[in-house]
């Protein structure tokens, strides 16, 4: 993590940027020449009003005083908006489509930002935000219009992990969220992050109410952690976990270390506690500048809204300028150029910011929240945010340290925190004595989509072009059992009925599909009828594989660490897995079997099967991770496939006769947020030497 300088140098320009604020905001955009007119520039504020509405006010009057005094030729004019009592969706409806509104801000709350995020991605309108939801990033950050100006909670988790492991040793370390958007980003991320940062991930527990925050903890806490990540949703939730702190529970202590939320001051009662908050950057002088107007330290939203108002008006006169019609374009234009200055927020910055507009030049531009570091070819988001690591001392929160995301090759890209360099890979033994087989006389397949509906259409895409694989290997049909909900091709929310596709100009993967069984008709105890071979009148399909069959296994859909999903109710667990196959082993019903199976948590499953022979189980993550969706299509509001499933597939087509060393090697390296992780390699086989090519072709 980036750290700040030495505290003295820290001081000294801090107390500069100060003076020189006040100087410029009261005498520097006095002296420029005189503008005529001030051409109006609408925007819609989508926020929080109640408790927050002050705040936000101060910052769009404090936004439009230094834009009119730096005399650029734009002005900026409001529509305010309170997301929680606003009929949303018409709202952005509306918003997104009307001519004299430049660009909109919004929001706090996840949901009510991709509410607003999905019509403005219809029209292209300007938009910008500082939530820091990870899917919303995901989404939207490469459509051109949304422009993120706070880093996702990835890097808040990166950053608070990296806290627990700065001492270098392999510490234990537990993960306690509520269970929502905001929680879920570290849900997802926490045991990957800990992992590549050398900690041992031993607990993991959320909870929907604050009522169930005790037992939570002692779940979370069950294994004796040293240090327990806590992701309140607010500082009451808060308050609870840190009381669950001193329960008398376990052999010793737990370290809580607190997410943004925490930073309340209903906290300040709790001496000691730590945690992270994103503040702006302190050499950009905002912070202070606003502590001495308003007697109060700015939290996370003020510094990114006069952000979100400087870059419209600077972008829209750019626009003007240029005779572009094409806000977004002028945006990544001024982003696009990193300036090493800081303070570009203040008025007679902004004045020398218009006047080189004027006369046809690109501004260096920087805002209140510090460098604004856009990489706009790839993602619209900001790449670097500034955390302070804080501690409660003496009834005040205590900055410790101001923190940044690292750009060292063994952290999250310098691009997007998602995108990781990993480390931590599976190494195999390429020297390994192979097992001797039988002779191979077959291929059999069997292929589940274990989640249905239309939000999960990435798991039954992702199976359908397995089966399409397969029947173009030369596989039959009646080699193949064919799980799957079959709700998409005629489902109400599918614009191409009768179509699915894993790319947005892929083939139709539906073409010619024969679904053995319909999900919704099929339990655990169903799957144990089908895997035994053994025809009857309710399963007539049946996998009658024998001891020259290899058998691939395909199974995409959600996961628990209880189990891997069948349905929308029904989770089977790893020994139910392990059981049914290792009969078929103890019965000789398979030669080789390679179980591939897309799912959170998927390495739990995998790991109870350990110990059959000629089984091999490659998961999209291990026991601890979730898995990542990949492609989000806007037209379909939904993603289109799995990165896991991605990068093999592609492997796959590109060359069938892989080695299995080699297939692991690319998913590991193109699968993001989680460990690929290989199970079983010592009863199956030299990996090296074994290849896709016996399950891919007779």
């Amino acid at each position: 993590m980036k750290r700040a300088s030495n505290f003295f140098n820290s001081l000294l320009i801090i107390i500069f940027l100060l003076l020189f604020s006040c100087s410029d905001d009261n005498n520097i955009a006095t002296d420029s020449p005189e503008v005529i007119s001030n051409r109006e520039v609408k925007i819609a504020v989508v926020l929080k009003k109640g408790d927050r509405q002050e705040r936000v006010q101060r910052i769009l009057d404090m936004a439009r005083e230094n834009i009119t005094m730096a005399r650029g030729g734009v002005v900026p004019s409001y529509e305010y908006y309170d997301e929680d009592t606003t009929a949303l969706a018409s709202l952005a409806v509306e918003l997104a489509t009307r001519q004299d509104i430049a660009a909109v801000v919004g929001c706090y709350d996840d949901q009510h930002t991709k509410t607003l995020a999905y019509e403005c991605a219809k029209t292209d309108k300007t938009m910008f935000t500082f939530n820091t939801s990870q899917e919303l990033a995901r989404i939207f950050g490469q459509h051109g219009n949304y422009w993120g100006l706070s880093e996702s909670d990835i890097t808040q988790c990166e950053i608070l992990l990296s806290l627990m492991a700065d001492g270098g040793v392999q510490f234990d370390v537990a993960l306690l969220a509520c269970d929502n958007d905001y929680g879920q980003t570290f849900v997802d991320w926490f045991a990957f992050q800990a992992a590549e940062m050398g900690l041992n991930p031993v607990g993991l527990a959320t909870y929907k109410d604050k009522s169930e925050i005790p037992d939570a903890y002692l779940k979370a806490c069950a294994n004796n952690p040293i240090l327990t990540l806590c992701v309140p949703n607010n500082a009451e939730e808060a308050s609870i976990m840190y009381e669950c702190t001193k329960m008398d529970n376990f052999s010793h202590f737990s370290v809580p270390f607190f997410t943004d939320r925490a930073y309340e001051p209903a906290m300040l009662k709790n001496e000691g506690l730590v945690g992270l908050n994103l503040v702006a950057d302190p050499a950009s002088g905002f912070g202070v500048v606003y502590k001495s107007r308003f007697g109060e330290a700015p939290i996370h939203g003020d510094a990114e809204l006069y952000d979100a108002i400087m870059l419209t008006c600077l972008a829209s006169r750019y626009d003007e300028v240029h005779n572009l019609d094409n806000l977004n374009y002028a945006v990544g234009t001024l982003l696009y150029y990193h300036s090493d200055s800081q303070g570009g927020w203040m008025s007679g910055n902004m004045k020398q910011a218009f006047e080189t507009i004027a006369e046809g030049g690109v501004p260096e531009v920087s805002g209140a929240v510090g460098k604004l570091d856009f990489d706009p070819k790839n993602y619209t988001l900001i790449t670097h945010s500034t955390y302070d690591f804080w501690m409660v001392y003496e009834g005040q929160f205590l900055s410790l340290n101001y923190m940044k995301r690292s750009e060292d090759e063994h952290s999250s890209s310098p691009i997007v925190s998602w995108e990781w360099n990993k480390t931590y890979q599976q190494q195999f033994d390429e020297h390994m004595s192979d097992i001797g087989y039988p002779a191979l006389t077959g291929n059999k397949a069997v292929i589940i989509a274990g989640s249905g509906g239309w939000e999960n259409y990435r798991f039954q895409a992702d199976a359908l072009e397995y089966y399409q694989m397969l029947r173009n290997s030369g596989y039959s049909d009646d080699d193949i059992i064919l799980i799957m909900a079959d709700d998409l091709a005629q489902n109400a929310n599918n614009p191409e009925k009768g179509v699915v596709r894993r790319s947005v100009d892929g083939d139709n993967l539906y073409k010619n599909v024969v679904v053995d069984y319909r999900l919704e008709d099929i339990t655990y105890n169903d799957l144990a009828v089908i895997f035994s071979g053994k025809a009857d009148a309710a399963h007539p399909e049946v996998l009658d594989s024998g001891a020259g069959d290899n058998v691939l296994f395909f199974w995409s859909s959600h996961g628990t660490q209880a189990g891997l999903a069948l349905g929308d109710i029904d989770l089977v667990s790893g020994k139910q897995m392990a059981r049914i196959l290792q009969k078929m082993s103890d019965e000789q019903r398979f030669r080789k079997m390679m179980w591939i199976v897309e799912a959170c948590y998927s390495g739990g499953v995998a790991k109870e099967c350990e110990g059959i022979p000629g089984l091999l189980v490659m998961t999209a993550a291990n026991a601890n991770e979730s898995s990542k969706a990949d492609l989000w299509y806007a037209p379909y509001n939904v993603y289109l496939t799995n990165r896991f499933t991605s990068s093999i597939i592609s492997r796959l087509y590109s060359d069938p006769a892989t080695s299995l060393r080699d297939l692991y090697n690319v998913a590991f390296t193109g699968t993001l947020g989680s460990h690929v992780t290989i199970y079983n390699a010592d009863n199956y086989g030299n990996l090296y030497q074994n290849t896709m090519r016996e399950f891919l072709g007779k």
